[in-house]
């Protein structure tokens, strides 16, 4: 990493009382249905969203194409933080806007008061330059050294094995202590032979496809295998689009399965204090829901759920 940064933890937490958000009408897309399965161990859709923080006091970095930070979802919560490569500063893709309302939308995010921050490194058609990548992994590290606030990085690429950006990525958590979250990749095949989804200690998201309580299983096109940490809602998901200040899209992918975690690692920070990057991702695979799904796709990945509430 080209520039130090330091992070200081919580010494206050900011612990709101439960919470609840009803679930959006399911039929026929279902949407609405990401947010209650987290708030619950056996799946029940016509329960709501339950939350016990907000995430408030946290910053969440969105490496992607951009976030429209004028967007209603978002309540003056996101901001602009740079843009790498020959790109106008805006989300013309629509992914990162997408994402970014999951991590901490009023209405659809999992972490309703948490900062979202802008990190444009992919073009309009979603293609990320390997030098961009890591320009935008620098300027996390470095950002979070003059805030001085807990941050985590949702980082929005899945590519071929890149030693150079696994590396950056290894020592913003290991050497810089910020929360690095991605996606598992949408290739159908084995998250550990890809990049960003292949680094161990990075909290690493498979998707979830809705299903019956004890019949669930990976969303459609999701890698697994022994690099994935839990799975989360990456199938038929209802966030904030792009297109104006408040349009909608329903979307799918791992990504959003990842956009789920960096919001749970927002509500943990903001409920109990921050943990070293390890420790944090061992907190949410140790309270993630076991042995609900049918099937897990490839061997070695877990039976595991993403679960939001300390109980």
């Amino acid at each position: 990493m080209r520039s130090a940064a330091v992070l200081v933890l919580l010494t206050t937490s900011l612990v709101v009382p439960a919470a609840v958000q009803a679930g959006a009408a399911a039929p026929p897309n279902d949407w609405g249905w990401n947010l209650p399965r987290i708030s619950q161990r056996d799946f029940d859709p016509s329960q709501p969203y339950v939350y016990e923080a907000t995430g408030y006091g946290v910053d969440v970095y969105v490496l992607s194409t951009g976030i429209r930070t004028t967007h209603n979802e978002f309540r003056g919560r996101a901001k602009w933080g740079a843009t790498f490569g020959p790109y106008q500063s805006k989300d013309g893709n629509g992914a990162g806007t997408l994402a970014a309302a999951v991590v901490g939308g009023t209405t659809y995010g999992v972490a309703k008061q948490v900062s979202l921050i802008a990190v444009k490194v992919m073009s309009g058609p979603g293609n990320a330059r390997t030098a961009d990548v890591l320009d935008g992994i620098d300027f996390v590290v470095r950002k979070a050294a003059i805030t001085r606030r807990p941050s985590a990085m949702l980082l929005d690429v899945s590519m071929r094995k890149n030693a150079e950006i696994d590396q950056a990525i290894y020592s913003a958590f290991a050497n810089y202590d910020i929360h690095v979250i991605v996606p598992a990749g949408n290739d159908g095949g084995n998250a550990c032979i890809r990049t960003p989804s292949g680094v161990s200690g990075a909290i690493t998201v498979a998707g979830l496809a809705r299903g019956p309580a004890g019949a669930e299983k990976p969303a459609s096109g999701s890698n697994t295998g022994p690099c994935i940490d839990f799975l989360a809602p990456g199938e038929a998901i209802m966030s904030a689009s792009s297109t104006n200040d408040t349009s909608t899209k329903i979307g799918s992918g791992t990504s959003l399965a990842a956009a789920h975690a960096a919001g749970a690692v927002a509500l943990r920070i903001s409920a109990k204090g921050n943990l070293k990057p390890r420790a944090m991702a061992d907190a949410l695979k140790d309270a993630s829901t076991k042995n609900r799904m049918a099937t897990t796709g490839l061997p070695g990945t877990p039976n595991s759920i993403l679960y939001t509430l300390s109980h």
